[in-house]
C-alpha cells in the first residue's frame, strides 16, 4: 500500500464515491405521514377559497367547480410527488460524518463531518406524534439554519442517534484540543526556561562587583606606593641639606686653618 502525501493529488481510484455507500431508509410510516400532512395542508387550503366564492355571491356555480377541480388536481399531484420523495430519503452513520441523500428527480446529498457538528434537535409536529416519529436537525459552528434536516426516523432511533452524535462532535473537540493543550504546554515550558536566562544574567551582574573589588584592591594598593614616594622625599631633601651644610663646614676648616697658621708664625717670631 503506497503512502498518500498531503500534498499530492490523489488518483480517481482512490477517491471515497458516497455514491456506492449503502445508507439505511427512513421509517416506512414516514411516507404516509408526509402524504397525509399535506393532504391536511391542500384541505385548508380548498376550505378557504369556497368559503371566500360563498361569500361574495358573485361566481357563477361552474366556475366554482372549475377552481374546486383545479385545486384538487394540483393537490393530488402535490400529495402523490410527496409521498414519492418520503420514499427517497437514505441517512447513513458513518465514522467521521453523518450522510443524508433525498430527492426524486434531483438527488441532494449532504455529508457533515463531526469536527464540524456543534448542536443537534429533535422537533415533531402534531401529526408526527401521532406516528411516533421525529425530525433530526444538525447545525454546523458559524450556520444558523440547519445543515441536515433529516426527517421520518422513529423518536427511539432519533433520540440515540442525536445522543450518538453529540458524543461523537464532543469526541472529535477534545481530539482537536489535545494539539492545542501540547502547543500551550511547550510555550509554557519555554517560559519555563526564560528565567535561567535572567538567573544567567544575574549570575553576569554577580561577577562584575568582582570586577568592583579587583578595582578597589588596586585603589588600596595605591596608598603604599605613594608612602614609599614619601619615604623617597624624606630622603631626598636630607640629601639636600647636607649638600647645603657641606659649605658651612669648609669654612669652618679654614678658618681653623688659618688660627694654626698664625699660632705656628707667632711662634717661629718668639
Amino acid at each position: 500500500m503506497t503512502k498518500i502525501d498531503d500534498k499530492s493529488q490523489l488518483e480517481p481510484t482512490q477517491w471515497q464515491p458516497y455514491n456506492a455507500l449503502t445508507l439505511t431508509p427512513v421509517d416506512k410510516r414516514y411516507p404516509i405521514q408526509a402524504a397525509l400532512q399535506i393532504s391536511i395542508i391542500v384541505l385548508i387550503i380548498l376550505t378557504a377559497i369556497m368559503v371566500l366564492m360563498n361569500i361574495q355571491h358573485t361566481q357563477p356555480l361552474a366556475d366554482i367547480l372549475i377552481a374546486i377541480t383545479a385545486i384538487t388536481s394540483i393537490g393530488t399531484l402535490w400529495i402523490s410527488l410527496k409521498y414519492l420523495a418520503a420514499k427517497k430519503v437514505y441517512y447513513g452513520v458513518l465514522k467521521h460524518e453523518l450522510v443524508m441523500r433525498k430527492g426524486l428527480w434531483w438527488v441532494k446529498t449532504t455529508t457533515l463531518p463531526f469536527s464540524r457538528l456543534q448542536h443537534v434537535s429533535l422537533s415533531q409536529n402534531p401529526i408526527q406524534r401521532q406516528f411516533s416519529l421525529a425530525t433530526l436537525k444538525c447545525f454546523s459552528a458559524g450556520s444558523g439554519a440547519a445543515e441536515i434536516n433529516l426527517p421520518g426516523l422513529k423518536f427511539e432511533t432519533a433520540e440515540h442517534l442525536r445522543q450518538h452524535l453529540l458524543h461523537r462532535a464532543t469526541s472529535h473537540q477534545q481530539d482537536k484540543s489535545i494539539p492545542e493543550q501540547v502547543k500551550t504546554e511547550l510555550q509554557s515550558d519555554s517560559t519555563m526556561i526564560k528565567p535561567d536566562k535572567t538567573e544567567l544574567q544575574t549570575d553576569n551582574t554577580e561577577i562584575e562587583p568582582d570586577k568592583t573589588e579587583l578595582q578597589t584592591d588596586n585603589t588600596e594598593i595605591e596608598p603604599v606606593n605613594t608612602e614609599h614616594l614619601q619615604v623617597e622625599q624624606q630622603f631626598i631633601p636630607s640629601a639636600h641639606q647636607t649638600s647645603a651644610e657641606q659649605p658651612v663646614i669648609s669654612h669652618q676648616t679654614t678658618q681653623s686653618a688659618t688660627a694654626e697658621n698664625k699660632l705656628k708664625s707667632e711662634k717661629q717670631d718668639d
